[in-house]
C-alpha cells in the first residue's frame, strides 16, 4: 500500500493543532466501512437523507472496491487520533475519465479549510497527467461545494432528480477537462 502524510495546521484554538491527511491506495480494512458510515450519520442529521443514502454510498464503493484496475484510484482520508473526519478520492474511471467522490468533513471541522485542502489535492492529483477529464456529481442543495467545483472551472453537465434519500433532490453532473 502507498501512504503519504500531510499535515493541516490550524490557527483557531477550538481545532487541533494539526490534522494528518493520510493518502491511501488501496484503503486499508475498515476504511470504507468508516467512510459509509459517516456519510451516513451526517447526511442524515445535517439533511435528512435516509438509509436508501446510506446504502448509495455504500453501493458506489462496493463498485470501485472490487473493481480490477485500481492503480489510479487514490483516496485522501483525514484522521484526528485515529478517528475519520474527512475524506476524497478520485476514481478512474477509463478512457483518460476520472471522478471526483466522496468529498466530506465533519462538522467540528469544518472552516479550517480541510474540505477544500481535499479537494485542491484530488484536483491536483487529477491533473497530473493520467487524465483528460474530471466529472463528479453533487446536489444543488450543497451550495458551497458547488460553488467551489465551479470555482475551479468545472460546469454543469446534466440535472437529475433525485426521490429516494427521504427528500427530493435536484442532482448535478459536472466536469471539468484537465
Amino acid at each position: 500500500m502507498n501512504t503519504e502524510n500531510c499535515q493541516l495546521d490550524h490557527a483557531k484554538t477550538e481545532s487541533p493543532d494539526r490534522i494528518t491527511i493520510t493518502v491511501k491506495n488501496p484503503l486499508d480494512a475498515g476504511d470504507s466501512g468508516r467512510m459509509i458510515a459517516m456519510h451516513g450519520i451526517i447526511y442524515k442529521n445535517e439533511c435528512g437523507y435516509n438509509q436508501v443514502f446510506e446504502g448509495y454510498v455504500c453501493h458506489t464503493l462496493f463498485e470501485v472496491l472490487t473493481k480490477k484496475e485500481t492503480a489510479l484510484d487514490r483516496y485522501w482520508l483525514a484522521e484526528v487520533n485515529g478517528e475519520l473526519v474527512g475524506s476524497a478520492a478520485i476514481i478512474d474511471r477509463g478512457a483518460g475519465v476520472c471522478q471526483f467522490r466522496w468529498l466530506l468533513v465533519a462538522p467540528e471541522y469544518r472552516r479550517f479549510g480541510l474540505g477544500k485542502q481535499l479537494f485542491q489535492k484530488a484536483l491536483a492529483y487529477a491533473a497530473s497527467g493520467s487524465f483528460h477529464k474530471c466529472c463528479l456529481e453533487t446536489t444543488t442543495e450543497q451550495v458551497q461545494a458547488v460553488r467551489m467545483y465551479q470555482n475551479a472551472g468545472f460546469v454543469e453537465t446534466d440535472r437529475y432528480e433525485i426521490r429516494d434519500w427521504g427528500v427530493d433532490l435536484i442532482g448535478l453532473t459536472m466536469e471539468k477537462k484537465l
